[in-house]
């Protein structure tokens, strides 16, 4: 008893009084306490969990009833606060903030899985509604190809400088070229001379402009025939952006021929009854003329 002793422990609580500051500390699974009384107390600030080295005076307890004796507790009297050394400060992890931070953690995960799970819905939802356009756009290009191929018309697009970028069946019968051959050519290429200039007018004006044209030209056929095509055109815009122009045309050959055939029976009828009526008139005016 009333020994000078140094012992090194840790802090588990700090209380003050007004008569008294005790500290609870704990060493080797033995509970013992520090006691400062005078001008010193509130000067020791450690806190709960600090790793302190204690200097004081006290008494060592035991119980009579162990053998050997065990130490049971200490009550030690500090002298000043310079008694009490601060060996290390205690571990910001403590119990509380462990839990607090392995919560937020918690709830951190949870939201990210239902944040996942939330764009995976939506990414299979955008997935299906894409798929479905591009099934719709294929099915639609599928019907526009199988119109574009089975029409009587003479389908064919060029570009602004006249390629041909496609052709249908009907154009390569009325012409006479595959669509191979054709797409190394121009529409100038084909066109009678004599229709070249309004030719070229008709597509700058349709690629400039994009209104809608219709107009006849002649075309020279693989053979060497000419053929009538009335063509309507309007301006399209193909897969790079490039501006083109499309034109649908009428095979309107034995039309024409007929007009033409038709002008020449009128005109002949014409001068068959003014033929007739100039006989008639000279007739007449021999059989009244003695």
């Amino acid at each position: 008893d009333s020994q000078f002793i140094a012992v090194d422990g840790t802090l588990v609580q700090n209380v003050q009084t007004a008569e008294r500051q005790t500290l609870l500390l704990e060493a080797g699974g033995v509970l013992f306490t520090a006691e400062l009384t005078g001008d010193s107390m509130g000067r020791i600030r450690p806190a709960s969990g600090s790793k302190v080295r204690v200097t004081a005076t006290g008494n060592v307890v035991t119980d009579e009833r162990d053998s050997p004796r065990v130490p049971r507790s200490f009550k030690l009297l500090l002298r000043s606060a310079h008694d009490v050394v601060i060996l290390s400060a205690p571990s910001s992890w403590t119990l509380q903030r462990t839990i607090w931070v392995v919560s937020g953690l918690t709830a951190t995960i949870l939201a990210a899985f239902a944040w996942v799970a939330f764009l995976r819905r939506r990414v299979r939802e955008q997935t299906t509604v894409i798929r479905d356009r591009l099934e719709q756009e294929i099915a639609l290009q599928a019907r526009y190809r199988e119109l574009f191929e089975s029409a009587n018309d003479v389908i064919c697009t060029y570009t602004a400088d006249g390629r041909f970028t496609s052709i249908n069946r009907s154009a390569e019968r009325v012409i006479g070229y595959s669509r191979d051959e054709a797409t190394q050519m121009r529409i100038t290429d084909l066109v009678a001379p004599e229709y070249r200039p309004r030719l070229e007018h008709m597509l700058s004006e349709t690629v400039q402009t994009g209104e809608s044209t219709t107009f006849e030209a002649e075309f020279i056929t693989r053979d060497g025939q000419r053929v009538t095509l009335e063509l309507d055109t309007h301006r399209v815009t193909l897969s790079g952006g490039q501006w083109a122009v499309q034109a649908i045309g009428r095979d309107v050959t034995e039309r024409k021929l007929t007009e033409v055939a038709l002008r020449r029976a009128k005109v002949a009828a014409e001068s068959a009854s003014r033929a007739k009526t100039e006989f008639v008139t000279n007739m007449s005016h021999e059989v009244r003329t003695p």
